[in-house]
Order: C-alpha cells, then structure tokens, then sequence
C-alpha cells in the first residue's frame, strides 16, 4: 500500500503576516509524518509525530505551545486520535501540557475510557507545565485584539494518514476559540463530530466546534462517503455546518483518495504520497480531490 499523509494547520482568518510560519510548519510536520510512514511506521505513529510537531511550533497554529487563549488569558486544549480499528482516545480543557495529542493517546492506551477533561486528563501528564509556558507573544496580541474587535483566528491542527499496511488514523488538536468561555469545548475531542476513522477513511475537523458538533460532521461524511461522491458528500457536511451558524474545512483520506475542502477566508493545507507532494495556505474556499 502506499503511504500518504494529509495535515491542516486550521481554517478561518490565518493573518497575511503569519502565513509563511504556517507554511514552513505545515512542510515541517508533513515530511517528518511521511518519513513515519516510508520507514514502515504506523499511521497512529505519523499523525502522533505531525501534530505533537506543529504543538510544539511556537511560530504559527492554535495547538499547544501558541494554542488559543480564553477570555481568562488561559489556554485550555483539546485533541483526539482515532485509528481505523475504531481505538479512540480524547482529552478537553487540559492546561498543563505541551503536547494535549499524547495525553489523548495515553487515554486510548491505558485507560478504559475515551474522553477525559481538565483534572482527570492532567493527572496523566507525567511531567506537568505552568500554562504560562504556552502562552506566545503571538498570541497575547491576538488576545488583545480579540478584545478590541472581536477577531478570531485560525482553529486546530489535524494530520489523517494511511500506512503500508493499509491503516487509518486521524488526529487534531487545538487550543480551540479565541477569546472562549472558560471550560468551553468544540467538536476536536468529540470523536464523530471533529475527528474519525474508520478501516476505509480518516477524518479531521476545523472550524467552528459548535456547529460541527450540532451537525456531527465527521461521522456523517463517512456516511455519506459510502454512497456519494465524493464531492457531493462534502458539501452537504459543510453546508450543513454553515446552516448552524458555522465554517472551516476538513481533511478526508478516503481508501487511496485526499479530499480537502473548505469555506472560510483561509486554509493550511499539506499532504504527501509517493512522488507527489502539496502545501499551501489558501485563501480560495473549494474542494480538493486528488487520487
């Protein structure tokens, strides 16, 4: 089988001065995940290294190091990771990590349940941070100009990925909402509305977690993949996200297929197979098929 990785670093307002950081991220993360893959690693092991890469990027996306901050000036994470056996595992509201990514795995690991918040996913963190630590210049400016004019930002990170042995996995991660509730959650934890897999496809989200949560829109594009094409089903899922008030984009490796799509101002896109490879920050909404 052959290897293919597809990442995006957020949908939504990514600002003209941050988009090289996005890109250079994007490119970054993408070629370490695909190495993954080529030296005959797993799935779960490429989307792990390729979002625990781009939390750790302090330059660019809404993800650990530089995730969204709320209202409080705190940032709380999400992430999840799905593989295609159906394994899953989920953290929310979690402040005292780097990488929100490797907790969600060590749920799907090592304990026998799927999503834990705020204390309960912290007390898994072998080696606890100040949350201070992720806070970035960056994003205290966005904090402040989320107060002045209630701008948002980019949403989330997320890698999908197919190895050689024909396994699927998905992740994202995100520090969510800019200028959020404390305590507030999105759809990136909520296995089925933000991230999915299956043993035919693998899905990540980013967007407006409300509204890809009221439309549980991972899972129904894996429906609708099973007797539409591919196009039409990812419009019916975003045109269901925006009939809820929402937008943002998807990422889908459906079988040996990439399909992308989005409707908001921008998108960091980057994907990799043999012999071909993408990265791009976008900022024309459409939908990407490529074979």
């Amino acid at each position: 089988m052959e290897p293919i990785i597809v990442l995006h670093g957020g949908a939504g307002n990514i600002r003209l001065e941050d988009r090289e950081a996005y890109l250079k991220g994007l490119i970054k993360a993408r070629d370490i995940a695909y190495d993954r893959l080529e030296s005959n690693q797993s799935a779960q092991q490429a989307v792990l290294a390729a979002v625990v890469n781009m939390e750790n990027n302090k330059h660019a996306f809404n993800a650990g190091k530089g995730g969204a901050i709320n209202r409080d000036g705190v940032v709380e994470s999400d992430a999840a990771i799905m593989l295609g056996n159906g394994s899953c595992g989920a953290v929310a509201a979690i402040k005292n990590t780097l990488n929100p990514i490797l907790i969600a795995q060590k749920v799907m690991a090592e304990t026998e349940t799927i999503l834990l918040v705020a204390a309960g996913a912290e007390a898994l963190v072998d080696k606890p941070i100040e949350n201070s630590e992720l806070l970035t210049p960056r994003t205290l400016k966005a904090l402040e100009r989320w107060k002045k004019t209630n701008e948002t930002g980019s949403n989330t990170v997320g890698a999908v990925a197919l190895d050689k042995d024909g396994n699927f996995a998905a992740a994202t991660s995100t520090g969510g909402r800019l200028g959020k509730m404390p305590g507030r959650v999105g759809d990136t934890p909520i296995i089925g509305a933000g991230t999915y897999a299956t043993t035919e496809m693998a899905i990540s989200c980013t967007g407006e977690g409300e509204a890809f949560i009221t439309a549980v829109t991972a899972k129904e594009l894996s429906i609708r993949l099973e007797f539409q094409k591919p196009k039409e089903a990812m419009t019916k899922v975003l045109n269901d996200v925006k009939r809820f008030n929402g937008e943002g984009g998807i990422i889908c490796l459906y079988q040996k297929q990439i399909i992308v799509a989005f409707n908001t101002a921008q998108m960091a896109i980057a994907w990799k197979k043999p012999n071909a490879n993408y990265a791009k920050v976008s900022s024309k909404a459409q939908i990407m098929i490529i074979d």
